[in-house]
C-alpha cells in the first residue's frame, strides 16, 4: 500500500479549494483531511510526481505543492479519533 502526504499553500486571494479537492479525492477512493492544507491519499498505482502534475493542473501558478510517499513511519497529535483510525488503517 502506497500512501502519500500532500500538503499545500494556496496564494491568491480568490483561491480555487473546491477544485482542489476535487482533483485529491479522485486520485483515490481512501483519503484523509488531516490539516487544513494537508491530506493524505493511498495511491498504489501512482507516483509523487505523478500526483503532483495531477493537482497542479487545477492550482495557480504561485501556489506551493509537495507530495511526499510515506514509509509508514509516522506519529501525530490533535487528530480526530476518525481521522486516527483511518492513518492506523492505511499507514
Amino acid at each position: 500500500m502506497a500512501s502519500y502526504l500532500i500538503t499545500y499553500d494556496l496564494s491568491k486571494p480568490d483561491r480555487n479549494y473546491a477544485g482542489l479537492y476535487d482533483a485529491i479525492k479522485v486520485i483515490s477512493g481512501s483519503w484523509a483531511h488531516i490539516a487544513e492544507s494537508s491530506w493524505i491519499v493511498v495511491a498504489n498505482d501512482q507516483t509523487s510526481v505523478a500526483i503532483r502534475d495531477r493537482l497542479k493542473s487545477v492550482m495557480d501558478s504561485n501556489d506551493k505543492l509537495i507530495v511526499c510517499k510515506l514509509t509508514g513511519q509516522v506519529a501525530w497529535f490533535g487528530l480526530s479519533q476518525t481521522q486516527t483510525d483511518w492513518l492506523k488503517e492505511n499507514l
